[in-house]
């Protein structure tokens, strides 16, 4: 049965109404009117644009008055896109620029009620941020981080009452993504969640909250499914049949390709902090550190796995790919059918998944599906992954996942998938 986009984000809107995580009986949090935002990069820029077609002020901050005028124009060309005449009549562009307070100084903030840091994904930087927060704003400041891969845990260290902090994680483009992942520290209380879910709805976006852990929920479950499609490359396929593949069997766009989209050094930044901190089941391609030497970074480099043009941003074949991973990977090289590429890409996702309910860092199969779904695009008509898996059921996953065993513990099939499969039961009771 197909399911409309509609009623996936009804689905995950209701999934989230009574989350035991977060509920404070007796509590409501009071409505916010202006939320301030550190960093006015690529993601600053774009949680600002949404807070402020949602009815939000914002406090915007860099460190310089240049960057703050460069965070700025970003901001008001993303505003200018969603407020073109033909989407939205209900603000002019100057009625929202003037909803935005600019700022390089940090004491702006004292009476900030609630902060989102959108710095550089540099641990050290951040840590250092939230230090100087602690002499700025109030011990009722709720304070998140938009970081996608570094311990809530450990940034919490830094701040006084780790408790008010939480992970706050945003998709990019942020206007458009559905899903915001809400991270719990191992300090974080339910009124910080709370307030931040509340957030999270009123920009009319999908939360799920997740327990702290490297990579979270979603970019845990996407580099299996990243990393293997370039170990294909490296034993022989090509960059368009993986990329193929993947869209036959429903994703908007293919691996290959989305490496390029998110940028070759930031999937490979993002991967070696889940490669360390899963060492047994994830490790490097040799070919992503290769490409990000030679200056491959992807769409915005003008070349990465696929060639780009400034006039067209669809990727195509590069015959010096070909000659960078001829260097690499298995000798000889291999065809292979798009049912082994299929089952490669999408049964090293699902042991990770398996993985992560198993260590309860989400409360139930409806998250890691909505969760997919709303943050990489997997495909709405097969309601998740582990909707997917329980049609075809654990016994024959676990005899896919046989067939694969000797390239190591990423296709060793988890306790709790065996165990499903010897009682003949699914992920969900239905």
């Amino acid at each position: 049965m197909k399911h409309s986009f509609k009623s996936i984000i009804l689905w995950a809107m209701d999934s989230t109404k009574e989350d035991s995580a977060a509920s404070v009986a007796g509590v409501e949090p009071k409505p916010l009117q202006r939320v301030a935002v550190i960093g006015a990069g690529v993601m600053g820029s774009g949680i600002a644009a949404t807070m402020i077609l949602h009815d939000l002020t914002v406090t915007l901050v860099e460190s310089t008055e240049e960057l703050l005028e460069q965070g700025m124009e970003r901001t008001r060309r993303r505003l200018a896109r969603s407020l073109a005449p033909a989407r939205s009549g209900l603000l002019t562009i100057s009625e929202a620029i003037s909803r935005i307070t600019p700022t390089a100084d940090l004491s702006m903030l004292r009476d900030g009620e609630f902060v989102i840091e959108a710095i550089t994904e540099k641990e050290n930087d951040k840590k250092d941020l939230l230090q100087r927060l602690n002499g700025v704003v109030g011990t009722n400041c709720v304070v998140a981080s938009n970081t996608s891969t570094i311990s809530i845990s450990r940034l919490a260290e830094s701040i006084v009452q780790p408790e008010r902090f939480l992970g706050m994680h945003f998709f990019n483009p942020v206007e458009r993504m559905q899903l915001v992942e809400v991270i719990r520290g191992t300090k974080t209380n339910d009124g910080a969640v709370q307030k931040t879910l509340a957030l999270t709805k009123k920009l009319g976006k999908t939360p799920v909250v997740v327990k702290d852990c490297p990579g979270f929920l979603v970019n845990r479950l996407l580099f299996p499914y990243l990393n293997e499609s370039l170990l294909l490359l490296e034993e022989g396929a090509s960059p368009e049949a993986v990329d193929r593949a993947a869209r036959a069997f429903g994703m908007p766009m293919g691996p290959i390709t989305l490496h390029d989209v998110i940028g070759l050094d930031t999937a490979l930044f993002a991967g070696r902090v889940l490669v360390a901190a899963y060492p047994d089941r994830m490790f490097e391609s040799k070919i992503l550190p290769r490409l990000v030497e030679a200056g491959r970074l992807g769409q915005k480099s003008g070349a990465g796995f696929y060639r780009y043009d400034s006039a067209s941003r669809k990727g195509t074949p590069d015959p010096l790919l070909d000659t960078m991973v001829a260097k690499l990977g298995s000798d000889p090289k291999r065809e292979f059918a798009e049912e082994e590429i299929t089952n490669r890409l999408f049964l090293a996702m699902l042991v990770e998944a398996i993985h992560a309910l198993s260590e309860t860092i989400v409360r139930d199969p409806e998250t890691i599906d909505i969760s997919l779904i709303l943050g990489t695009g997997f495909p709405t008509a097969r309601r998740g992954l582990l909707r997917w898996a329980d049609t075809i059921g654990a016994k024959k996953i676990v005899e896919a996942l046989e067939a694969y065993k000797s390239l190591g513990p990423r296709f060793k099939a988890p306790q709790m998938l065996i165990q499903l499969a010897r009682t003949g039961k699914g992920f969900y009771a239905d």
